[in-house]
């Protein structure tokens, strides 16, 4: 039987930066002895590195492709039990799960050892600078408990590695509004997405990753906030990032705690519509050329100025246009959205409260409708128009991807990859 085989960690000082490195042997990912990486500030790395990230980076591509995880070496007892809690979870919740299929695999160490407690106590949060993170940097405390002390950015999560432009402009505004509510910011960036992208979907697969980050910085705090996606769960879609999932990261020592799982999106940015930080510093587009914050043009920038105007904030935003066009929210733009069927059929309701949102209310309308017929699958009468085409291709796209074999979708993602960069919607 196949495995994925974890080789002992090393560290690298590179000046000021310190790179924690493993050699990863897994064939069925399309690694035959690649070097899984993080980079992180020397003064945050580890003296000695644990499995415990690199475990916790690999857990899921392992289950999609049903090979057990080997580790060469020490693996925290607390940690495995939560990892097998977790397992369990996932394949029980896979029904939901529209990124792919889980598998029960088994996790096999040379030996169990905790992790020896430093003592500190710091808490940190995870920081894109979306909707949800700004939540989180604003709640977080008041939700937790726990005073906020730093914000991670992750560099090769959102914003590709070679990104480097693109980089430099999230950062800016990452930076600006931590220091706004009056934290550091640390970034780290790491190669790990080479190893999941073609295993699952990153909607599926973020949440360990920052968990991964999480493990790495360990040494130095003793609490991480994620910001959750449970909304996704109630409208029967699983995510990565979920109060069930969150806190089985965790391990002695070493908690992950969800913030802002029981309201929506929406409901985020109608608590928010006072803080300076939200209003000069969000981002929330991955597609924007460098040098700008958000498009205002793709379906999560239009989603988003959507929320902003319904909470009579979008007026005040310093990273997004201020008008939101019928035309804009065309089926080519929209894609269907089975999952958020509830969401917008409660921003169609706001939007039929005003008189000058009116023209909005059409296109919202027909956004419902296109996710209707996409939840309950295509008919032979779809074929007849375009729009009908295009919604029986992704259907289909995402019916396969899910059975996809690992190896297929290696040779097909640089080309889908091309294929979206020529901005195609669908």
């Amino acid at each position: 039987m196949a495995v994925i085989r974890i080789s002992k960690p090393t560290v690298v000082r590179q000046g000021d930066e310190v790179i924690v490195s493993a050699r990863v042997d897994a064939r069925s990912l399309g690694s035959a002895g690649e070097d899984l990486w993080f980079r992180m500030p020397a003064g945050l790395a580890p003296e000695e590195p644990r499995f415990d990230p690199f475990a916790i980076a690999l857990l899921l591509p392992a289950m999609v492709a049903g090979d057990d995880l080997v580790v060469d070496g020490p693996l925290s007892p607390s940690l495995a039990r939560n990892l097998a809690h977790l397992q369990r979870h996932l394949v029980a919740e896979n029904p939901m799960n529209r990124w792919t299929r889980f598998q029960p695999i088994e996790i096999h160490a040379t030996y169990f050892e905790e992790a020896v407690a430093t003592g500190k106590t710091a808490a940190g949060l995870f920081f894109s600078g979306g909707v949800d993170s700004m939540y989180s940097l604003v709640y977080g405390e008041a939700e937790t408990g726990r005073s906020l002390d730093t914000v991670v950015f992750v560099h090769g999560f959102d914003v590709p590695l070679e990104r480097v432009s693109r980089l430099q402009t999230v950062l800016h505004h990452v930076t600006a509004a931590a220091e706004l509510t009056g934290r550091r910011v640390v970034l780290v960036a790491t190669n790990l997405r080479r190893f999941t992208d073609a295993a699952l979907h990153w909607e599926m697969a973020h949440g360990a990753g920052l968990a991964a980050v999480g493990h790495l910085l360990g040494a130095h705090f003793d609490c991480w906030f994620i910001s959750a996606s449970d909304s996704h769960v109630r409208n029967g879609e699983l995510s990565g990032t979920t109060t069930p999932v969150d806190r089985l990261w965790s391990r002695e020592g070493l908690r992950f705690v969800s913030v802002g799982g029981h309201i929506d999106r929406q409901a985020k940015v109608d608590l928010m519509t006072e803080e300076p930080c939200m209003h000069r510093h969000l981002v929330v587009c991955w597609k924007a050329a460098d040098g700008i914050a958000n498009c205002g043009r793709c379906a999560k920038c239009l989603r988003t100025m959507l929320n902003l105007l319904v909470a009579d904030s979008l007026h005040r935003s310093e990273t997004l246009p201020h008008d939101v066009r019928p035309e804009l929210l065309s089926a080519d733009a929209m894609p269907p959205e089975p999952a958020r069927i509830i969401h917008w059929e409660a921003m169609r309701d706001r939007l039929e409260s005003r008189a000058e949102w009116a023209p909005l209310v059409p296109p919202i309308e027909a956004l419902i409708e296109r996710s209707r017929r996409f939840k309950r699958g295509p008919r032979p009468e779809d074929l007849r128009t375009s729009e009908g085409r295009k919604m029986t291709v992704e259907w289909l796209r995402r019916k396969v991807r899910r059975r996809m074999p690992i190896s297929m979708r290696r040779r097909i993602l640089p080309a889908y990859r091309s294929w979206q960069n020529r901005g195609a919607k669908f």
